[in-house]
């Protein structure tokens, strides 16, 4: 079944979203946003997570910043 208009709104999907079979538009719909997270296996290789939560995403990326540690903890201010 091809949903055409949005059945909460009656607005006109978006083409992809009708080829996806999604039923309502962007505007009604209840899904929030996606969020993304690097995790680093070796200093060269990075891989990108996604995360269905926004929130735990940037939880996750706050504990793993690393501004405060190690030889960055003393730098401060503009580098000339």
């Amino acid at each position: 079944m091809i949903h055409e208009q949005c059945s909460k709104c009656g607005k006109d999907n978006h083409p992809e979203r009708i080829q996806m079979n999604l039923r309502e538009c962007i505007s009604c719909s209840s899904t929030g946003k996606y969020g993304a997270v690097p995790m680093w296996g070796h200093k060269t290789g990075s891989e990108v997570v996604i995360v269905k939560d926004k929130a735990t995403a940037n939880r996750i990326n706050k504990a793993f910043d690393r501004r405060n540690y190690g030889v960055t903890k003393g730098m401060m201010g503009k580098v000339n």
